[in-house]
C-alpha cells in the first residue's frame, strides 16, 4: 500500500483556465521527484491538486509522513513560491488518481503547455481579426507564427521570477514583432500613441499587450489569492480599456 498525499495548489493557467499551467508546474514536479523520499509527483489536469507518492512502506506512514512533508516537500514548494495546503480525506480524488487524461506526472505537464499555446495564439489574434485590423490571411499567418514561438518558449525551464519577467516583456514584444512582420509591412509608419497616423493595427496590438495577462495569467484560488508569478486580468478588460482610449 502506497503513502499518497494530496495538496491544493494555485496552478491554474490563466490563458487556458480549464487546465493547469505546465510552465509553473514542471520545475516543481521534476524537483520533487529528485528527492529520494518521493517516488512520484503528479498534477491534476485542472492545475488545482498536486499528488505526492512517498517512497517506503505504508507501515512507516505515521512517523515518516510528517517528517517527509516538513523536511522534503515544504522546502521545494517554498523554493518555487507555490502555495500549498494538504487536502483532507477525499475519496473522489483518491479514486481518480492516475486516471489517464486527468493526471500528469513530471514532464508530462508539457502537454498542458502545448494546449496553452493554442489558447495564447487564438487570444492574441481573435480581437484584431474581429475588428478587421488584419486580413484573414494575415491572421492565419500571425497565429501560426505565435504558436511556433510559444511551442518552444513554454517548454523551457523557468523560475517563477523568470516566467514573470518574460511574461511582462519578452513574450508581449515577441508577439508584437510577429504582428509587425506580418501586418506592418503595408504601412511602415511608426506607432505614435495618442496621435493621428501610424499603423492602427500595431497600435491596437501594443495597447492590448501592455497587460501581460493577455498571454499568461492565473485564476484566483478559493481563498482569493492569485497564482504566484502571474498577474490576474481578462481580455475583456483590455478591450474596454482600448475602446476608452480610442474614444478620447
Amino acid at each position: 500500500m502506497e503513502i499518497i498525499t494530496f495538496y491544493d495548489v494555485p496552478l491554474v493557467c490563466g490563458a487556458a483556465p480549464a487546465i493547469g499551467c505546465g510552465s509553473r508546474a514542471k520545475p516543481l514536479l521534476m524537483e520533487l521527484e529528485q528527492r529520494t523520499a518521493i517516488k512520484e509527483a503528479w498534477l491534476n489536469r485542472a492545475g488545482t491538486i498536486v499528488a505526492i507518492v512517498w517512497s517506503g512502506p505504508a507501515r512507516t506512514e505515521e512517523v515518516a509522513k510528517p517528517v517527509f512533508e516538513r523536511e522534503v516537500a515544504k522546502p521545494v514548494f517554498e523554493r518555487h513560491e507555490i502555495q500549498y495546503r494538504e487536502r483532507g480525506d477525499d475519496r473522489k480524488t483518491t479514486g481518480s488518481f492516475r486516471s489517464q487524461g486527468t493526471w500528469l506526472r513530471g514532464a508530462e505537464v508539457d502537454r498542458l503547455s502545448l494546449e496553452e499555446v493554442q489558447e495564447i495564439a487564438e487570444t492574441s489574434v481573435s480581437a484584431a481579426a474581429r475588428e478587421r485590423l488584419v486580413s484573414v490571411e494575415e491572421a492565419a499567418q500571425i497565429k501560426s507564427d505565435i504558436e511556433a514561438y510559444f511551442r518552444k518558449e513554454l517548454l523551457k525551464f523557468r523560475t517563477k521570477q523568470e516566467l514573470l519577467r518574460d511574461t511582462q516583456s519578452k513574450f508581449p514584444e515577441a508577439v508584437l514583432s510577429i504582428y509587425e512582420k506580418r501586418a506592418g509591412a503595408r504601412n511602415p509608419k511608426p506607432i505614435q500613441p495618442g496621435r493621428e497616423g501610424g499603423d492602427l493595427k500595431l497600435l491596437y496590438m501594443r495597447k492590448s499587450l501592455e497587460n501581460p495577462s493577455l498571454l499568461l495569467s492565473s485564476q484566483p484560488t478559493r481563498s482569493g489569492n492569485s497564482h504566484p508569478g502571474h498577474e490576474t486580468g481578462t481580455v475583456n478588460s483590455q478591450k474596454k480599456h482600448l475602446r476608452r482610449t480610442e474614444q478620447k
